[in-house]
C-alpha cells in the first residue's frame, strides 16, 4: 500500500517533561544539533505544511495521532522511543515495515523503564541494560503484573515511589489527548 496523506511533526517551544525533571536531555551536546534547525524547521512548515509541537515533543504528538486510526497510520521514524506506540510503524533506515501490538509497545514501555534512555539523560534504574530488562520482563504478561514486577524492581534497588512515577513520565509517549491536542 502507498501513502495516500502524510504529517510532518516537528519539535516547537517547550516540554512538559522539563516540568517533571529540569536535567532532561540536559547531557546533550548543543554543538550536535544542525546549524540551521530553525530554518529546516520553516522550510517543512511552508512547504510541507508541517505542524510545531508546543509543549511537548513531537514524538507525543505522533505517537498520539496514531492511535486515532491504528489500521491506517504508520509512523515513520528511526527513534526507538516510538515502539512504545502500537500500530504500524516503518524504520526508513531498515527499510523495514511492522505493526507493534498494544502489548508489545507496553512490554518497550516497561522495559526501557528499567533500563532508562541515557540518549536523553533518563537513568532508569542505574546499570540495567537490554540484557536485565529481557531477564526480568518476558513477553507475554498483563500490563498490570509487568507494571507490578517494575516497581518492585525499583523499591529493590531503594528508589522511591516519586523517582519511579518520574522516570515514567519522562519515557511515556502519549496515547491520549494531552495539552490541546
Amino acid at each position: 500500500p502507498k501513502c495516500t496523506f502524510y504529517e510532518v511533526f516537528i519539535g516547537g517551544t517547550g516540554n512538559f517533561r522539563m516540568e517533571i525533571d529540569s536535567t532532561y536531555k540536559m547531557d546533550r551536546d548543543p554543538m550536535s544539533k544542525p546549524i540551521h534547525l530553525n530554518a529546516m524547521k520553516d522550510y517543512l512548515c511552508k512547504h510541507y505544511a508541517a505542524t510545531r509541537c508546543d509543549g511537548m515533543e513531537a514524538d507525543d504528538v505522533v505517537s498520539y495521532r496514531c492511535q486515532e486510526d491504528l489500521e491506517n497510520n504508520c509512523i515513520v521514524s528511526v527513534d526507538k522511543d516510538l515502539r512504545n506506540t502500537s500500530g504500524w510503524h516503518y524504520n526508513p533506515d531498515k527499510k523495514i515495515l511492522d505493526y507493534v501490538t498494544e502489548s508489545e509497545a507496553d512490554l518497550n514501555f516497561y522495559r526501557q523503564l528499567l533500563m532508562g534512555d541515557s540518549t536523553d539523560g533518563i537513568v532508569g534504574i542505574a546499570g540495567y541494560g537490554v540484557a536485565a530488562a529481557k531477564r526480568i520482563l518476558p513477553e507475554s504478561l498483563p500490563v498490570e503484573e509487568m507494571c507490578h514486577i517494575v516497581w518492585e524492581e525499583y523499591q529493590a534497588k531503594g528508589y522511591d515511589c516519586e523517582y519511579f512515577f518520574q522516570q515514567a513520565g519522562l519515557l511515556w509517549m502519549l496515547r491520549d489527548e494531552f495539552l490541546g491536542w
